[in-house]
């Protein structure tokens, strides 16, 4: 048996067809699998707020009831803005956010439903990293005597349409997907 020696050609071939290869890759990289498979087809905005406002509903038969939205930024209170809007309640948001938003030049109907006083609203706009267990646990134990039950929204992205709810005795954390469009 003679063994065939690998012609100079040989490698600048298998060479290029890494090349072309590694392009086509470098092309599917930066598309986001989750999107193109339909079970994992992340919700209009539309659809979240109206999730949102769902949860709101089905929670709110007690008076004594923390709604929680998490938010990404300084500016992003969009979620909590929007099912504050729709169901015409306050949403207090920090001094800092206030502040940030007071820039963002929003319409007045919608400057009007934003607080900086907790106590004049009963849907908060959080940092998303405080909507854990722990923290509403924390949260539970400073308010106590005013709130009995909370409920928190965590955006996680493409999750589906239907929101995901856990809970801890008086703690519920929804998980509700997003779409930043």
């Amino acid at each position: 048996m003679s063994q065939k020696k690998p012609s100079a050609q040989q490698p600048e071939r298998s060479l290029g067809k890494a090349k072309r290869s590694r392009g086509r890759l470098k092309d599917e990289v930066g598309k986001d699998s989750c999107t193109q498979i339909p079970a994992h087809t992340v919700a209009t905005p539309g659809q979240v707020v109206e999730l949102a406002c769902q949860a709101v509903r089905a929670e709110a038969f007690n008076p004594a009831t923390l709604f929680q939205f998490g938010s990404q930024s300084l500016t992003d209170t969009s979620l909590g803005l929007q099912v504050a809007m729709r169901l015409q309640l306050k949403l207090y948001i920090s001094r800092t956010k206030r502040k940030a938003q007071s820039a963002l030049k929003l319409p007045e109907s919608a400057a009007g439903l934003l607080t900086a006083e907790h106590t004049h609203a009963k849907l908060h706009a959080v940092r998303l990293r405080d909507i854990t267990f722990k923290q509403l646990h924390r949260l539970m134990r400073k308010y106590r005597g005013r709130y009995s039950t909370m409920v928190a929204f965590l955006p996680s992205g493409a999750a589906g349409v239907q929101a995901h709810r856990q809970q801890r005795g008086p703690l519920i954390i929804y998980t509700i997907p997003f779409s930043q469009e």
